[in-house]
């Protein structure tokens, strides 16, 4: 195990997440699922893992939050991110969304994020099984920037999309 939080959290309450979209159809069973997910989430605090990391991530995030303001309409290029990080920061943001920002700027990054919103509300509304795809993607993307800067991720994400993509009603067994 990598002693990952977030990998350890996605796994725990993907389950919980799956349940809670198909079966649950009152109010009240979704409040007590959200909680039990929010409780989960606080124990995940106790996780052995790097003491230092959150520090890290926060001066991570905010030299993310920098570059971002300083190159806010190309961002400073695709792969070009350590390229503009001080010799201190040895890491990715850990954070795909914040990475994608930086390095693609807002335009660009404004319309994948829609396009993107669009296919999981799509197929969510579609086939209530795909949140088991979408969810360890969200959740995971959070933190790290794997499914960007690794090949099998970006390609393992690029696959789930394209499905999502190309869900139709006459496609779905019931």
């Amino acid at each position: 195990l990598t002693f990952s939080r977030t990998s350890f959290w996605a796994l725990l309450t993907l389950p919980i997440v799956f349940l809670w979209s198909i079966s649950l159809k009152s109010k009240p069973a979704k409040i007590r699922f959200t909680l039990i997910l929010l409780i989960l989430l606080t124990m995940s605090v106790f996780i052995p893992g790097n003491p230092s990391s959150l520090s890290e991530r926060i001066s991570q995030y905010s030299h993310a939050f920098s570059l971002v303001i300083s190159y806010p309409i190309f961002g400073v290029g695709l792969g070009n991110y350590l390229y503009f990080s001080p010799a201190s920061l040895l890491q990715l943001a850990h954070n795909f969304w914040l990475l994608f920002l930086a390095e693609m700027g807002w335009p660009l990054s404004i319309y994948v994020f829609y396009k993107i919103i669009i296919i999981f509300k799509r197929s969510l509304s579609l086939n209530q099984v795909s949140l088991v795809l979408i969810w360890p993607i969200l959740v995971t993307s959070l933190s790290d920037s794997y499914w960007f800067t690794l090949h099998q991720n970006t390609s393992l994400a690029i696959f789930i999309l394209v499905y999502l993509n190309n869900l139709k009603p006459s496609n779905l067994q019931t």
